[in-house]
């Protein structure tokens, strides 16, 4: 099931609610950081307002505004942010920060308040959610993972976190022109890159199980598994590693080994539930395009 499946099944509409996008839930949330009281946003589902459009060559579902909701994307609600001191992780791991680095965190809350201020202006995450706040929201994300233990695989959700930034970042880049964007786009690409690479090499060296992540995504749309995570790190390695790459020898080395994960993504051929026949086609270009580069050392 993925986590828009699960998002759905769990919200039910509360009376009065037809036109809005989201609701504020009752029940309040304690920061185990800086114990603020607050109330998580939760995005309300069906009557129209998801319009699905196109899925990208990163497996990201796009999604088609609408006249009566407008821009809607669940990924603004995704992560758990502390409206006081920023402090933010997916759902199943915010209440569950690690004792033995609570302090530090502690400590670093007006550093946190700092870094988001004078970056981002004044987000505002008691009201309700911008794709500004979204973006915030994970890129706190990527900094709270830093401090939480290898068997909630934080490496992994490092990674997804910065490929979801990313992609909100390339939408703001859009709408507002502000270079800004682009190159905050170009860094959370590179470094979801980076990510993806350093939670693959610790799963080959037994020390962190991507899977432990829970749901891959990468978008919420579909889980695509570990067939997902495998062609994630194929197609960042391609659009974003490589040119970075300085030494050739280097380049076809990642090349070769990317295309050999890559193979074993379609391996038979055929479809199954986190494999489907669009999924395979994706993979099977990407293949292909590794090909080409080897066989020219051009992109």
């Amino acid at each position: 099931m993925s986590e828009l499946e699960n998002l759905e099944e769990e919200q039910a509409e509360p009376a009065g609610f037809e036109s809005k996008v989201s609701f504020f839930a009752k029940e309040q949330t304690v920061c185990p950081i800086c114990e603020e009281k607050f109330n998580i946003e939760r995005m309300l589902s069906g009557r129209g307002r998801l319009n699905a459009g196109k899925l990208t060559d990163e497996l990201r579902r796009l999604y088609i505004p609408t006249p009566k909701f407008g821009k809607v994307n669940p990924l603004y609600y995704i992560i758990i942010t502390c409206p006081n001191c920023f402090y933010s992780a997916y759902e199943a791991d915010f209440k569950n920060t690690p004792h033995s680095n609570l302090d530090r965190l502690r400590n670093d809350i007006v550093k946190r308040k700092k870094f988001v201020y004078d970056t981002f202006g004044m987000v505002d995450f008691k009201k309700p959610r911008t794709i500004l706040e979204g973006l915030v929201s994970f890129i706190m994300a990527q900094y709270s993972y830093a401090f939480f233990p290898t068997k909630v695989a934080p490496t992994t959700k490092i990674a997804l976190s910065a490929l979801r930034a990313a992609w909100l970042s390339s939408d703001l880049e859009g709408e507002t022109k502000d270079s800004f964007y682009s190159n905050l786009k170009d860094n959370l690409y590179f470094k979801a890159y980076e990510y993806y690479a350093k939670a693959y090499n610790l799963l080959n060296s037994g020390k962190e199980n991507v899977e432990a992540a829970g749901n891959l995504g990468p978008d919420l749309d579909k889980n695509y598994g570990f067939h997902g995570f495998l062609y994630i790190y194929g197609i960042l390695l391609y659009k974003y590693g490589l040119k970075k790459i300085q030494s050739k020898d280097e380049q076809l080395k990642l090349a070769n080994e990317a295309k050999i994960i890559v193979s074993r993504i379609f391996g038979s051929g055929k479809s199954s539930k986190d494999k489907n026949v669009f999924f395979l086609d994706m993979a099977r270009s990407l293949y292909d395009a590794y090909a080409k580069f080897i066989a020219s050392g051009n992109l």
